[in-house]
Order: C-alpha cells, then sequence, then structure tokens
C-alpha cells in the first residue's frame, strides 16, 4: 500500500457543508437577535409616549377626541385620543383609548394603543 498524504476529496467537501452550515446558523441566530432588538426599541419606546401623552391627558383640564397629531420632537409619530363616558350614572369618569402610530418602514405604521379610564369634571353639556 502507498503512504498517501494529502485529503479525499470527500473530506474537503464534508468540511466545507459542516463550515457553511454553521455560518448559516449564525448568520441565522443574528439575524433573528438583530430583529427581536429592533422590536424590543420599537415597543419600549411606543410605551414611553403613551404614556407621556396619558400624564399629559391626566394633567390636562378637559379629554378631547382628536385626529391624528404629531408628537413634537419624534418625527413621524403621530397620537389620537378618543373618549367616551364610562356610566351615565358616573359621569365624571371617561374611557380614554390612545393610539399612537409609529413608522415601521417607508409606507408603513405601527399602531399602538393604551385604554384607560379618567376621572374628569366634565361640563353639565356635554354629557
Amino acid at each position: 500500500m502507498r503512504n498517501s498524504k494529502g485529503f479525499l476529496l470527500l473530506e474537503v467537501v464534508l468540511a466545507t457543508v459542516m463550515v457553511t452550515s454553521g455560518l448559516l446558523f449564525v448568520g441565522r441566530v443574528y439575524s433573528s437577535a438583530k430583529s427581536a432588538m429592533e422590536r424590543s426599541r420599537t415597543l419600549f419606546h411606543s410605551s414611553f409616549l403613551l404614556e407621556q401623552k396619558m400624564f399629559d391627558l391626566q394633567i390636562s383640564d378637559a379629554v378631547y377626541d382628536t385626529g391624528r397629531v404629531k408628537f413634537q420632537n419624534n418625527k413621524g409619530c403621530y397620537w389620537e385620543v378618543r373618549s367616551t363616558a364610562f356610566d351615565r350614572k358616573a359621569p365624571g369618569f371617561l374611557k380614554i383609548t390612545l393610539n399612537v402610530f409609529l413608522p415601521s418602514g417607508k409606507t408603513s405604521t405601527d399602531t399602538y394603543w393604551l385604554e384607560t379610564y379618567l376621572m374628569k369634571n366634565i361640563p353639565e353639556e356635554s354629557r
């Protein structure tokens, strides 16, 4: 028998397949982690904007329904409020739905919302 020094073609192909599959796996994990971080950042940003606007609504004297209104310091972000009387027997309570619209691409937006109840002094004529 001859003493062969070198690799067989089969060994080279198997090593290439193993390295390629490992790199594909690492790339997939990185891509998933990157998209999860981006989604987490978006959710944090939307929750911060919702909280900020909810505090503004609690401090203000009245809550009115609005159309889409731009946030002052956040480019491309909008908010809107819808309020309805909670119950005729409890006239000071309003059901508030606060929507925040964040850009999620060139043409699309993501909508996040918060629904809560506020106690407000509502004028007699608007009940």
